[in-house]
């Protein structure tokens, strides 16, 4: 209905951007089928852009609730963490996504299956912290959960050993950190 709000959204144009380079990407392919869920996810994902930023916006701190909501599901994602760390340790059992390998730190992956799945939700809610912790908009009890958590996905995304999403989490400080250079009154917003 209100496509207009939406055709300028750089969110939206970017995320519709990877559905056009998957669907491009067709002469290329040697697995048809495996593209086309591919296009067909990437379609969702990009369309379901359009609810959320609607649900956000028509509610108070939409978007500071959405940071809350997302930071304390990691809770049961550590407290599942510390079990594998415990039991990998202790008794060399590997439950969930951890990989044991032989002359090296073993790796973690939590409640996910892949270390660099698990990495990539650490770096990226590490990122979000930071962006909420440094916010002038928020209150000094929700800084320092936002702070604690933190610390908790810090130390998580070292025992993945996910070179990808540390260099993603470094890329991503790098750009806030020029960002927030730039333009001092950048702001969590909200």
């Amino acid at each position: 209905k209100n496509y207009r709000l939406y055709i300028k959204d750089p969110f939206l144009l970017l995320l519709l951007s990877f559905v056009v380079f998957q669907v491009l990407s067709l002469t290329q392919t040697h697995d048809i089928t495996s593209s086309l869920s591919i296009i067909v996810f990437q379609t969702a994902v990009a369309f379901s852009y359009i609810p959320i930023r609607n649900f956000m916006s028509a509610r108070k701190n939409g978007l500071k609730n959405l940071v809350f909501l997302y930071s304390v599901m990691f809770i049961p994602v550590a407290i599942f963490l510390i079990a594998q760390i415990y039991l990998q340790t202790n008794f060399q059992i590997a439950i969930g996504g951890v990989w044991p390998v032989p002359g090296y730190p073993t790796r973690y992956g939590s409640t996910f299956w892949d270390i660099n799945h698990f990495g990539a939700y650490c770096s990226a809610l590490s990122l979000i912290l930071i962006g909420s912790a440094s916010s002038k908009n928020v209150s000094l009890r929700y800084r320092v959960f936002n702070l604690v958590i933190l610390s908790f996905t810090l130390a998580s995304l070292y025992l993945t050993s996910s070179r990808s999403s540390m260099l993603g989490f470094i890329a991503g400080v790098t750009v806030f950190a020029i960002l927030t250079l730039k333009n001092r009154k950048l702001s969590f917003p909200y």
